[in-house]
């Protein structure tokens, strides 16, 4: 995790570190809805203004498969 010491929003310094206890899931596949990433995140919140900045701990986590097939097969998930 980087080391901010000011808000990105109100530029306070008067920030809390944090980690989420449970993975956030996140599609990154529009087209089938299969295409998902779970990570768990780290972040830092300002007791000023309320904001919240997310960080990944491991940014190579976020790179997303290729494509595993040329076409798009439509599964019952889908609907």
């Amino acid at each position: 995790m980087t080391t901010e010491t000011q808000c990105l929003r109100c530029g306070n310094a008067n920030l809390v570190a944090a980690t989420l206890e449970q993975p956030m899931t996140f599609c990154v596949d529009h087209d089938s809805h299969h295409g998902r990433l779970k990570l768990g995140l780290r972040a830092l919140l300002c007791r000023d203004c309320g904001h919240v900045e997310f960080q990944a701990p491991e940014p190579g986590q976020i790179a997303a498969p290729g494509p595993t097939a040329s076409g798009s097969v439509i599964q019952e998930e889908d609907f």
